[in-house]
């Protein structure tokens, strides 16, 4: 019995993995570790930030398409977490949508196609020193992430290049 249950979790485990996509198994991976820092918003605190501002109708709009942002800065061991992001990237099938080189650093925007729409979207910046995975989960489009982008009050922010993302299109 013991071997049989050894066996389902060796058979499972991989599937449960790949259902949870590339973002979320990154982040439990790395999430914690020296070395790393991470920040999980799940849609409740974003629909509290929402709430803050009912005049703020693009915000109203952003906080019900989106379910969760994550995001994780690898100082350490950067070229194995960069290589494993970008392998899953691959394998799950995401569309680079946009690439920046900004100030040494190379700034690539992933999304996963759903129909007319994205379920997940990952902005990967690649530096020296540091690498980046900002992930979003929900359902949304390239404007809507636009409009994140122009949220940004700092225009050296890498969540302001998602401006330029409605004119990439």
């Amino acid at each position: 019995m013991k071997q049989l249950a050894i066996l389902l979790v060796t058979l499972v485990f991989p599937l449960v993995l790949e259902a949870q996509g590339i973002a979320e198994e990154i982040f439990e991976r790395y999430a914690g570790k020296p070395g790393y820092t991470s920040v999980a918003i799940g849609s409740e605190f974003l629909n509290f930030v929402a709430a803050l501002d009912r005049e703020d109708n693009e915000l109203q709009d952003l906080s019900n398409k989106i379910s969760s942002l994550k995001i994780l800065v690898a100082k350490q061991q950067v070229e194995e977490f960069g290589k494993t992001l970008e392998r899953g990237i691959t394998r799950e099938g995401y569309k680079e949508v946009m690439q920046a080189n900004d100030e040494g650093g190379l700034v690539t925007f992933y999304a996963l196609p759903k129909g007319d729409k994205f379920s997940n979207f990952i902005l990967h910046v690649t530096n020296s020193d540091e690498e980046v995975m900002l992930a979003i989960a929900g359902n949304f489009t390239l404007s809507d992430l636009s409009k994140l982008g122009g949220s940004s009050e700092d225009d050296d922010s890498y969540i302001s290049l998602l401006r330029k993302l409605e004119n990439e299109k």
